[in-house]
């Protein structure tokens, strides 16, 4: 697997990506133009997309990237224009994993991109945690159930990861969110509900057992085979 970092700017002109490889030299920055296609196998790809393009609306681009196999293994974050509640789920329906609000300049997406790297070279604890049929390995970030690979995001993977670190115990969305590093981000509750509806769709799609419990007016629980 290759470990550069790319990140990729639908959106941004040649002086916006100019500016963003200078502040990270370490990172590969591509345009919105590139063919993500041809990416080697990775983890490590960071998109951002800008809520209008010259050629299409940014949640279209979110859909046919996410359409990709590349694609769904991007972390994308969508740059909204206005922070609206029926932007932010639009955003989420479309494909994206995470909003923040603009303006899609340096500062916005530097100040973001920031976070995300500390995440990633943070990483969480390499462990493999086995629950009945299902195996969540988090050095190899893949779940399987029954052997079948779970069709999991980067968010919902590292939902995952930490329920199945901690089973048997109720976390508040907001927990989550904090977990997730998402604090920073105008996030509210229904969004951990669209990343927590992912996830049992992703079990549905391999045919496991929904293991993910909603606890009324206290969150979710990770129910232990």
């Amino acid at each position: 697997m290759n470990d550069d970092t790319y990140v990729l700017i639908a959106g941004g002109d040649a002086e916006l990506i100019a500016d963003m490889g200078a502040e990270y030299p370490d990172v590969r920055f591509l345009t919105g133009s590139s063919d993500i296609t041809s990416l080697p196998e990775t983890q490590n790809i960071l998109c951002f997309v800008n809520w209008i393009l010259p050629d299409k609306s940014g949640l279209e681009f979110c859909r046919q990237l996410k359409a990709t196999d590349v694609g769904q293994q991007c972390h994308t974050t969508l740059v909204l224009e206005h922070a609206d509640e029926t932007s932010q789920r639009r955003a989420l329906d479309a494909g994206a994993d995470d909003y923040i609000i603009g303006p899609f300049d340096v500062k916005t997406l530097s100040r973001r991109l920031a976070l995300q790297l500390s995440a990633r070279n943070a990483g969480p604890d390499l462990h493999k945690y086995i629950h009945g049929r299902l195996v969540v390995d988090t050095a190899t970030f893949r779940a399987q159930y029954n052997g079948q690979s779970l069709p999991l995001g980067p968010t919902e993977f590292r939902l995952l990861a930490h329920f199945a670190a901690n089973p048997d115990r109720v976390f508040s969305r907001q927990h989550l969110i904090r977990v997730l590093g998402k604090d920073g981000d105008i996030v509210d509750d229904k969004t951990v509900n669209v990343w927590v509806g992912r996830l049992r769709k992703a079990f549905e799609q391999v045919g496991s057992p929904d293991p993910i419990r909603t606890v009324r007016s206290a969150g979710y629980v990770f129910d232990r085979p």
